[in-house]
């Protein structure tokens, strides 16, 4: 912290919908934008996407992936986004759609941003679940309960499928 400016932080808080909060969930939220934008070198807006989905009321930070297996719940390619065996798409704020439940482990050393998912309503998994004649629904998203650990990994090509 430090390094960034102030009016990128309340950018990051507004799309958080955390303005106004304590600092422990600020430094939260500045932890996570800045390992986002820095070391996954995401764009803004990418970055302001990956905040709405983590519940800042529990503990963000970085850690090395212990070597075991993980879970993506992969659509057409591999993403960012991880969790632990035993955790549901809802559980980590994904409508499942058509993705398929995909194991990896880590290549030697890859560091993740670890935290928990948020409940949200999933409006990107969408055109995989609802009828294009069903827009309304599509637009209003599926909500998802959240509240599983999910790791934001730099550098998903040092994650092999098994």
């Amino acid at each position: 912290m430090g390094k960034t400016p102030q009016s990128k932080i309340d950018n990051w808080l507004k799309a958080t919908g955390l303005q106004g909060k304590g600092p422990g969930l600020v430094k939260r939220v500045v932890a996570a934008g800045e390992y986002c934008e820095r070391t996954c070198r995401l764009s803004e807006e990418d970055t302001l996407k990956a905040l709405t989905g983590i519940d800042f009321s529990h503990t963000v930070t970085v850690v090395r992936l212990p070597l075991k297996c993980y879970v993506q719940y992969k659509g057409q390619h591999v993403g960012r986004w991880f969790t632990d065996i035993g955790l549901t798409p809802d559980a980590v704020g994904l409508a499942l759609g058509t993705r398929k439940r995909v194991l990896f482990v880590p290549s030697g050393a890859v560091y993740a941003l670890k935290c928990t998912a948020r409940s949200i309503r999933d409006n990107w998994t969408i055109g995989r679940i609802f009828d294009k004649k069903d827009l309304l629904s599509a637009l209003k998203g599926v909500p998802t309960r959240g509240g599983g650990i999910q790791y934001l990994v730099h550098d998903r090509f040092r994650m092999d499928q098994i």
